[in-house]
C-alpha cells in the first residue's frame, strides 16, 4: 500500500513537473493566459518554493490587481519572511472576498504576535472573533428551518430556472419541488437558497428514511447556487409548503 501511493505521489508529481515546463515555455514566448500565469505561480510554489514564486504572484498582480488568489499568496509570503508589507496585501484579498476575513485577521494575528507587538495584535484577534461569532450565527441560522422561516422570491435568471426544472424532474419519486430566497440577518451579502420537496408515498403511509432520500437526491441531482438547503414540506411543515407555492416563480415541478 504504502508503494502504490508513493508510485501515485511520484506520478503526480512528474506531471506537474511537465505541466510546469509548459507554462515556462510559454511564458517565455508571451502567450500565457492569466489563469495559467496564476497556475504557474501555484507550480513554482509547490516544486520549488513560495519565495521563487512570490515575483510571479507580484506579476499576475500587476495584470490584476483584484486577484484574490495572488494578493493573499503575496501578502502571507511576506509575512512569512517578516516583512510588514504582507498585512496591506491581506487586507486587500479581505476586502475582495468575504470568505478571507477570518483566515486574513487570523494570519495577522499570528505575525504580529510571533513579532511581540501584542496590542496591534489583540486588536486582529478581536477582529477575527468577532468574524468567528458572525459565521457561527450565519451557519446556525441558515441550518434552522421552521413553517414560520422567511421566503422571498429566488430573483435566479430564466435560464438558470429552465435548467433547474429539467434536472429535478429525472428525481422519480419527487412530487412537487419549490425553490425561493431566504430572507437572512445574518452575513445578508451571503445569498441563502431554500429547496422545499414534496416525496411520493407509499400507501402505507410515511417512510421518513425514503423520504430524507429523496430530498437529498433532489439537492444532488441539479446545479443548486451556493448555499443551498433542501427540507421536505410535509407533515409538520406542510405550511411551508403552502407559502412556497404562493411566492411567484418558486414551484419548478409540480407532479399529479
Amino acid at each position: 500500500g504504502i508503494a502504490e501511493r508513493w508510485a501515485a505521489a511520484h506520478a503526480e508529481r512528474a506531471e506537474a513537473r511537465a505541466r510546469l515546463a509548459e507554462l515556462e515555455a510559454g511564458a517565455a514566448a508571451g502567450t500565457l493566459s492569466p489563469e495559467q500565469a496564476w497556475e504557474r505561480v501555484q507550480l513554482v510554489a509547490d516544486l520549488a518554493s513560495e519565495q521563487e514564486a512570490l515575483p510571479l504572484a507580484e506579476a499576475v498582480l500587476a495584470g490584476d490587481a483584484e486577484h484574490v488568489g495572488a494578493r493573499w499568496f503575496v501578502g502571507r509570503t511576506l509575512l512569512g519572511r517578516g516583512d510588514d508589507a504582507g498585512i496591506a496585501h491581506l487586507e486587500t484579498a479581505m476586502r475582495l472576498a468575504p470568505d478571507a476575513e477570518l483566515p486574513g485577521a487570523q494570519a495577522i494575528f499570528g505575525y504580529l504576535w510571533r513579532q511581540g507587538r501584542t496590542e496591534e495584535a489583540e486588536r486582529w484577534r478581536r477582529r477575527a472573533e468577532t468574524r468567528s461569532d458572525e459565521l457561527d450565527a450565519a451557519h446556525a441560522e441558515r441550518h434552522r428551518v421552521d413553517k414560520h422561516v422567511p421566503l422571498e422570491p429566488h430573483g435566479l435568471p430564466d435560464e438558470v430556472v429552465a435548467a433547474l426544472r429539467a434536472q429535478v424532474a429525472t428525481v422519480e419519486d419527487a412530487l412537487e419541488v419549490y425553490l425561493a430566497r431566504r430572507t437572512v440577518t445574518h452575513l445578508p451579502e451571503r445569498p441563502c437558497w431554500l429547496v422545499g420537496v414534496v416525496a411520493r408515498r407509499k400507501w402505507y403511509g410515511p417512510n421518513p428514511k425514503r423520504e430524507v432520500a429523496v430530498r437529498d437526491a433532489v439537492l444532488n441531482a441539479a446545479a443548486w447556487p451556493d448555499t443551498t438547503f433542501a427540507v421536505l414540506v410535509m407533515d409538520e411543515l406542510k405550511p411551508l409548503r403552502k407559502r412556497f407555492r404562493a411566492i411567484p416563480g418558486a414551484t419548478l415541478l409540480e407532479r399529479r
